[in-house]
């Protein structure tokens, strides 16, 4: 009887064994479930990084587009991925090195990471160097009138008189934006200042056309 209970209590587990498996089979599948849940907020944050990335590039590839741009900040949220938010600025900034003054575009986009926290892709590109008389109309705040119609409006002119001061040499943007003190000028001396007075009037050539020696390469990209 006894050779015989022995016999079944070593083919047998016992309470104790089948416990400790347990415990190690609990262990294991803990390990496996982390690391599938690693990998998962893996992919999911790569794949919001990317769409992130896209909608700054986006953003400053649109900003670059334009022929001038003023000093400011704009928002949104982006069509293709609303649940990402899109910063743009223009900023004007001292580079200490150089101790010169640039004109810089960041765009940056807000996405939502596996964590449920908030995280930022930011792009920078360098756009054009300042010369002395741009920077001093920048911290005069020069007004621009976009269309005709206003700078005529300021002017006191009709349309048609706009443009004889333009044949006859008034100074606009590059994009045909009109300069106050240039309006001014020309209001002054009935649309026939000086060779000399032409020569001073006001340049803004904030430009980010591509071909322009002035812009730095292609924006810089990095997560904030």
């Amino acid at each position: 009887m006894l050779a015989g209970n022995t016999k079944r209590s070593n083919q047998a587990f016992t309470l104790t064994e089948t416990l400790a498996a347990l415990a190690v089979m609990g262990i294991v599948c803990s390990g496996v479930v982390v690391v599938t849940m690693q990998c998962s907020h893996s992919v999911i944050n790569s794949l919001a990084q990317l769409q992130a990335m896209e909608v700054a590039d986006e953003q400053m590839q649109q900003l670059l587009a334009k022929a001038s741009v003023k000093e400011g900040i704009e928002y949104g949220r982006s069509d293709r991925y609303p649940d990402i938010q899109w910063q743009r600025k223009v900023e004007v900034f001292d580079e200490p090195l150089t101790g010169t003054t640039w004109v810089r575009a960041v765009c940056s986009a807000t996405y939502t990471d596996a964590n449920g926290q908030p995280q930022v892709m930011e792009l920078t590109s360098w756009l054009t160097r300042l010369n002395d008389q741009q920077l001093a109309l920048l911290r005069q705040g020069q007004q621009l009138f976009d269309s005709i119609e206003d700078a005529a409006m300021y002017a006191q002119v009709s349309v048609e008189t706009l443009r004889q001061w333009i044949e006859n040499g008034m100074v606009t943007t590059e994009d045909g934006a009109f300069i106050k003190e240039n309006l001014d000028l020309y209001k002054r001396t009935g649309g026939n200042p000086t060779d000399s007075e032409k020569a001073q009037q006001v340049r803004i050539p904030l430009s980010l056309r591509p071909d322009r020696p002035e812009q730095i390469g292609q924006p810089d990209a990095r997560p904030r």
